[in-house]
């Protein structure tokens, strides 16, 4: 985001017009009072041992601390829950009816893209979607 106005926080910060601001997503994500062992890559991090989501992480629409995606308080998303379900449901469909693949020949992808300390795919890569 970008102020479009002047502003101070509620800790005296002073935040000038145009200023970019953002939340620290990799700090919060890799913080053991949010995540055990934030360290470690863990597929299963917010499953049960019956593989149920642990309510709010696993259920990708949750707002607690440590998590920010949805924006907190009355700037909470409001359609979170739709969001959630239908980026579940696109996803499902895409990996169950489709074979997913580089373009022939190229064996890996190419690197991230950082932006402002943020890692994001390369637009740029052409993708193959084969129907099952």
């Amino acid at each position: 985001r970008m102020a479009t106005s002047s502003f101070a926080l509620s800790d005296g910060t002073w935040i000038p017009r145009g200023t970019s601001i953002a939340v620290a997503g990799e700090a919060m994500a890799l913080d053991p009072d949010f995540y055990r062992d934030p360290e470690t890559f863990d597929g299963r991090r917010f499953l049960n041992a019956d593989g149920k989501p642990v309510s709010p992480e696993g259920e990708f629409h949750g707002i607690e601390p440590g998590n920010a995606m949805w924006g907190a308080g009355r700037l909470t998303c409001p359609g979170r829950h739709y969001a959630s379900a239908l980026s579940k449901m696109i996803i499902a469909n895409l990996v169950l009816k489709y074979d997913i693949s580089f373009p022939e020949g190229q064996k890996e992808g190419p690197a991230g893209i950082q932006d402002d300390g943020n890692l994001m795919p390369n637009m740029a890569q052409t993708i193959v979607l084969s129907e099952r």
